[in-house]
């Protein structure tokens, strides 16, 4: 996945325009991109916690960083994402995944 894409992600998540999403929305995030104990690895970061307001900056680098550190390449996580598109709401490509996104909240 690339920046573009979290970028997206935070922009179907922020349904309301108010530059952040909330820390559930960070977990649900980190889950979709494959990163097992999202809660875990967010424990790295002393200043986002539950009940905080994640911004778009900070929610695409934590993105980019676990990510990474999960070892996904981006073949994987592409095909990732074609899964979920399939399985969640039927539509291909990744604005079909920003869709389903919103459906599992």
């Amino acid at each position: 996945m690339t920046k573009t894409d979290y970028d997206a992600m935070f922009d179907a998540y922020d349904v309301l325009k108010l530059g952040t999403v909330p820390y559930a929305y960070l977990v649900q995030a980190l889950t979709a991109a494959g990163v097992v104990e999202p809660t875990k690895a967010l424990e790295k970061y002393p200043d986002v916690k539950e009940g905080t307001p994640i911004g778009k900056k900070l929610f695409v680098s934590i993105l980019t960083a676990e990510h990474k550190a999960s070892g996904y390449s981006l073949e994987c996580c592409y095909e990732f994402i074609c899964i979920c598109c399939v399985c969640l709401c039927g539509m291909k490509g990744f604005w079909g995944f920003g869709l389903s996104l919103i459906h599992i909240s």
